[in-house]
């Protein structure tokens, strides 16, 4: 396969990605053909390698600040940071306030920054989405929770 660079335009940004750079990104098993990388590849690897780019860790200082700018947030805005779990993550939390997603009033994407995975997931309030990724994506019943709230972990994490 030709080795072609591909000019995506992330965040008002163009991210310049070559076939090559996708096909590291992606296993060997998606078995990839041209039309796969123009199609959706391409944007997905130049998405990560944007992402890679931020370096505003989820702490406790970026966690009050977000908490306390929270009211100024308006619909539609959104604000990214990291995450290191097992793996990198970039996590953007977007207001989404209205109608059509109540009683939801904030979303997050995560992009894993080390193989392709991403969800996406709504939530009630910006502490429980943020509650969400401090306890590492937890979803699982029967694995209890490092944080049970916001305090918990800010009680835990004094004056970074």
């Amino acid at each position: 396969m030709e080795n072609k660079t591909y000019e995506i335009e992330i965040d008002g940004r163009i991210i310049p990605v070559t076939t090559k750079e996708v096909l590291d990104f992606y296993p060997k098993e998606y078995q990839l053909t041209e039309d796969d990388i123009r199609q959706y590849a391409a944007m997905y690897t130049a998405r990560i390698k944007c992402y890679r780019e931020y370096d505003g860790p989820l702490d406790a200082a970026y966690v009050r600040r977000l908490l306390d700018e929270e009211r100024l947030m308006k619909n539609g805005e959104s604000d990214g940071f990291r995450l290191q779990l097992d793996f990198r993550w970039y996590v953007e939390l977007r207001k989404e306030d209205g109608p059509r997603v109540a009683p939801f009033k904030y979303a997050i994407e995560a992009y894993c920054l080390d193989n392709i995975q991403s969800f996406s997931r709504r939530y009630v309030s910006m502490e429980k989405a943020l509650l969400h990724c401090l306890n590492g994506f937890n979803e699982n019943a029967t694995i209890p929770n490092r944080y049970k709230s916001i305090q918990d972990y800010l009680s835990k994490h004094p004056e970074q």
